[in-house]
């Protein structure tokens, strides 16, 4: 009987942490990244105290909207090696295109995000946040890329992190000048710029990327590597 208690209780904490985050990612968008704590549980319309029951303090909640952040992400990418057609040049091309998507709908939000990054160390960002990143999965990417291809895999996680850090500041640069450079031109700036620093992390391990080759190719071999 307990633990049938148990699952409801953890099962109802669960839908109530989703319902603050959603309140607390229209919020920000309102507010800005200054948004407190206060604000927060006023616009979800609960006591401040009933906001620390589900998250400790404004770091957790704020690691919790980029968990569902990354989710959305990964959702608008997932699809796009299944078709034949797309290239290795193509699936960057749209990794970029979905981060920046996401930016431009939820531009306080990203600011605040990356400010919560800066205040941490990487030591304690790994001890409180074990859930992997978006740079965690750029990484899996690299990896698998390169792997396939046949390299020798040398720094891919910190090549990752530096790849998304160029990325993320970059994005910092067009919000702060009110997004006056279009949309399609920074894409086409990051995709040029990314593609040179992954054919350079490609070069250290001792292979070359063509990013015209298709996505098929990549996982047929991981396929055939996997049976």
């Amino acid at each position: 009987m307990a633990d049938a208690r148990t699952e409801r209780w953890v099962a109802h904490r669960a839908e109530v942490r989703e319902r603050l985050i959603d309140s607390a990612i229209r919020t920000i968008d309102q507010i800005g990244p200054q948004v407190t704590m206060q604000e927060l549980a006023t616009e979800a319309k609960i006591q401040k105290p009933t906001l620390y029951r589900f998250f400790t303090d404004k770091a957790e909640l704020v690691r919790g909207i980029h968990e569902r952040m990354r989710g959305e992400w990964r959702e608008r990418i997932v699809t796009v090696p299944t078709d034949p057609d797309v290239t290795i040049g193509d699936f960057i091309r749209s990794c970029i295109d979905a981060y920046l998507q996401s930016v431009h709908e939820h531009p306080h939000v990203h600011r605040l995000m990356v400010q919560m990054m800066v205040c941490a160390t990487g030591s304690e960002v790994k001890k409180d946040d074990p859930s992997p990143s978006i740079a965690d999965d750029m990484a899996a990417m690299m990896h698998t890329v390169i792997s396939a291809l046949g390299g020798t895999r040398t720094d891919l996680e910190l090549d990752a992190h530096m790849l998304m850090g160029s990325v993320m500041y970059g994005v910092i640069w067009w919000l702060d000048s009110d997004m006056t450079t279009e949309y399609a031109h920074l894409l086409d700036h990051i995709d040029k710029n990314l593609r040179a620093m992954l054919q350079a992390t490609a070069h250290a391990n001792r292979i070359h990327v063509d990013f015209d080759a298709p996505m098929a190719v990549i996982l047929s071999t991981l396929s055939v590597a996997e049976s």
